[in-house]
């Protein structure tokens, strides 16, 4: 998952990010906040692959830090550049909200201030914008908080997706 994560951070934060952050990406320590961020209670994470290559993964469950008054959250949504637009982000997303609704009518999302794919996507499918730290000089820290409730992503359509 590291080794993904470190070619969507190249083909996706190239010119968000400081060129040094993705330059000096340290694999290892990717791999143990990745293994940190797992074992934590009640979070789930699922990988799309192709041919034995990850190249799509999903994560949520109980937030690591609560926003507003939702304590579940969809924490990862990355998909290689390549397999995008395809509507394999929408599946992924639809298969983590079924897997929340169990749990909670609501949920947030943060994704960077300057993606502003993702924040189509959020827009979307639902996602209310509640808010965007504009005080972060660091452009990789700069987060927009999105909410989403049951009853407004249950009109997105598509072909579910089933994991093995």
């Amino acid at each position: 998952m590291a080794y993904c994560k470190k070619q969507i951070w190249e083909e996706t934060y190239r010119g968000i990010y400081p060129d040094t952050k993705i330059d000096q990406y340290q694999m290892e320590e990717q791999m143990a906040k990745r293994r940190a961020y797992l074992k934590q209670e009640e979070v789930f994470l699922y990988g799309v692959f192709e041919w034995q290559e990850l190249i799509a993964y999903v994560s949520y469950g109980k937030a690591r830090v609560p926003f507003d008054h939702d304590e579940y959250e969809l924490g990862l949504l990355n998909i290689r550049k390549a397999y995008q637009k395809q509507g394999l982000g929408k599946r992924l997303f639809l298969f983590a909200c079924e897997r929340l609704w169990q749990k909670t009518d609501h949920f947030f999302v943060s994704c960077n201030r300057y993606n502003e794919n993702a924040r189509k996507f959020y827009e979307h499918v639902g996602g209310v914008c509640m808010q965007v730290d504009e005080w972060q000089q660091d452009r990789s820290k700069v987060q927009v908080k999105y909410h989403f409730e049951k009853n407004a992503v249950s009109k997105i359509e598509c072909t579910p997706l089933t994991f093995k």
